[in-house]
């Protein structure tokens, strides 16, 4: 069975003083907060084992949610030392004795479409260590610029560029399908992002990822 791991520790200070009182994932868009979206949308598509990855004002969440069965799913909750932080993927590295199979990986705080079953059958039938799903970006100012070939296999992945020179990009749209075998690229001590530090290592050592565009 899948398992989901969604990452809902941000604060977002950019949005005070809303978040002065709650987590980032807790802002209510039309009336739902926006991590209920999130856990929705996997519901929707039949995913139901979900760990949230929990740490500024954990306890808003967790009572919100509680076991998540009002919701139609089981979730569980690890929460990151607020003194300490891993990074997006030094967090979810903290799982790998409980990740035995492949996985996804979601960020809390995005409104999304997207049928993650068709997303699944692509990873599948692609067999990669794992499946970024890209969109098109067409801001003066890109945080990712991901860039692959015919058959969707990645060959770059830059976060933060210092320089864009094209008007449009293939963003990270900050969805992940991963193999459990992704830990071997995640520190076991230490801080670690997907962005920064994981994919252009797997990149790097001529492991396969794939892109599915999200359009």
């Amino acid at each position: 069975m899948i398992k989901a791991i969604i990452l809902a520790g941000g604060r977002g200070k950019r949005l005070g003083p809303i978040t002065d009182t709650i987590p980032k994932v807790m802002v209510r868009i039309g009336g739902k907060p926006l991590l209920e979206y999130t856990i929705d949308l996997l519901r929707q598509n039949g995913i139901k084992e979900i760990i949230l990855l929990v740490g500024y004002l954990s306890s808003v969440i967790q009572v919100y949610f509680i076991d998540g069965k009002k919701f139609g799913v089981n979730i569980s909750y690890h929460e990151e030392n607020s003194s300490r932080l891993l990074g997006t993927a030094g967090a979810v590295g903290r799982l790998r004795k409980e990740i035995k199979d492949t996985f996804l990986v979601l960020y809390g705080d995005i409104l999304r479409e997207l049928d993650i079953k068709s997303l699944l059958n692509f990873h599948k039938r692609k067999k990669g260590l794992a499946t970024i799903c890209v969109y098109k970006n067409c801001n003066t100012n890109p945080k990712s610029i991901v860039t692959f070939d015919k058959n969707e296999r990645i060959k770059s992945f830059a976060e933060r560029p210092q320089s864009v020179i094209q008007r449009s990009v293939w963003s990270n749209a900050s969805l992940y399908v991963l193999e459990p075998e992704i830990f071997a690229y995640v520190p076991k001590d230490g801080p670690s992002d997907f962005g920064k530090d994981v994919f252009p290592k797997v990149l790097k050592e001529g492991q396969k990822i794939y892109a599915h565009k999200q359009e």
